[in-house]
């Protein structure tokens, strides 16, 4: 009920007042599923850092599809349509669970540093803060001394930094977009092959080709056409790369990314596929425009996974 000069509280703030409610009813047994899903970046951590005191002497269950956020259990199973399909040290090896490891260094003895300057918030980083293979530091990759003491040791570096799609990029201007996503770009490839590195994955886009005459699908070799300012920039970090690679011991791979969708801690609901899905459920009716515009889709666990 909302009274006279009340306030409605956001989904954060309920998820808090349900937390609360079940941490000091004090029964035996508590049940958190997905816990998390709706706060902000600080409460997650305080949330997970503080979980062994507010459950001491109780029995939790966890529910989460984040193996990250389930780490500090003292027991994790697996459950496939209602049975469990791992217990245990198995539950490294199941499906994703292990692709989600093996990212933080799992079973490979890898380390994952991430250096980010957190402009759109960290909650998907929170729940490896505390794996022995994960580091992370805030810093901005325009800002070329602050982030060189992190390429230390590292052996392959995967360059995500930029601001991303033709909006956000003519928000900003021209000396910004290109202050990211070239300067930027050079700064980090620079301290790659300063620091011994041998290969240098650079996030691009399928945006660089802009609209085929031809109407026939592109492949490497097809001219370039940018029809954005976005465009534009990636493709001056892309010729930047492509001349390095000619003398350097540092192998730069360009992958030009197709329009992504799938889950995110920050899901982002401006990306068309996910819109279609929002709008689905919301509204129950898909409105399909441009219909002679084709373009192409790329689940966010396939790149992961290339």
């Amino acid at each position: 009920k909302l009274f006279q000069g009340g306030t409605q509280p956001s989904i954060g703030q309920w998820q808090k007042i349900a937390l609360a409610r079940t941490i000091y009813r004090n029964s035996p047994i508590m049940v958190l599923d997905e816990p998390s899903s709706s706060l902000d970046i600080k409460s997650e951590h305080d949330l997970f850092t503080q979980f062994h005191r507010i459950t001491s002497g109780r029995t939790a269950i966890l529910i989460s599809h984040r193996l990250s956020a389930v780490q500090m259990a003292s027991r994790i199973l697996v459950l496939v349509g209602g049975t469990i399909a791992a217990d245990g040290d198995a539950v490294l090896a199941h499906g994703e669970f292990a692709e989600g490891l093996e990212a933080v260094g799992g079973g490979r003895d890898h380390r994952v540093t991430v250096v980010d300057n957190l402009t759109f918030g960290g909650n998907s980083l929170l729940g490896y803060m505390a794996h022995p293979h994960f580091a992370f530091h805030k810093a901005d990759v325009c800002d070329k001394l602050s982030i060189e003491p992190y390429f230390a040791s590292v052996d392959q570096v995967v360059h995500l930094a930029a601001i991303v799609g033709y909006p956000a990029c003519q928000k900003v201007g021209d000396k910004a977009s290109y202050g990211c996503n070239l300067d930027g770009t050079t700064n980090v490839f620079e301290l790659a092959e300063r620091h011994g590195a041998r290969r240098f994955v650079f996030s691009s886009t399928y945006s660089n080709y802009g609209v085929a005459d031809d109407g026939n699908p592109v492949t490497e070799d097809s001219p370039l056409c940018p029809q954005s300012l976005y465009a534009e920039t990636k493709i001056a970090a892309e010729n930047y790369l492509l001349e390095q690679a000619q003398r350097s011991g540092c192998a730069p791979i360009i992958l030009r990314l197709a329009t992504l969708f799938g889950p995110s801690p920050r899901t982002r609901f401006d990306l068309i596929i996910n819109q279609f899905v929002l709008e689905a459920v919301q509204k129950r009716k898909l409105v399909i425009y441009q219909k002679e515009f084709n373009r192409s889709f790329v689940h966010i666990r396939d790149i992961s996974r290339a």
